[in-house]
């Protein structure tokens, strides 16, 4: 399972996505540190986003691998 970290420090770089999350603090995430992972390690829930947000960052997840 392909997976990208999120992290509370937002850039103005082209492979950081930043957003307000639903408690409208800031948040980004680091499409340049996708990483692969057992799906074994998707026991508890950790985080909720917005469906916009998930095509947006899939949008700029395709544009950063081709």
């Amino acid at each position: 399972f392909w997976v990208l970290p999120l992290s509370t420090k937002q850039k103005k770089l082209d492979f950081y996505y930043n957003f307000k999350d639903k408690n409208n603090q800031d948040a980004s995430v680091i499409i340049s540190q996708i990483r692969l992972i057992h799906i074994k390690r998707f026991e508890r829930k950790l985080y909720d986003m917005n469906v916009s947000n998930v095509i947006e960052i899939k949008k700029r997840l395709r544009e950063y691998l081709i």
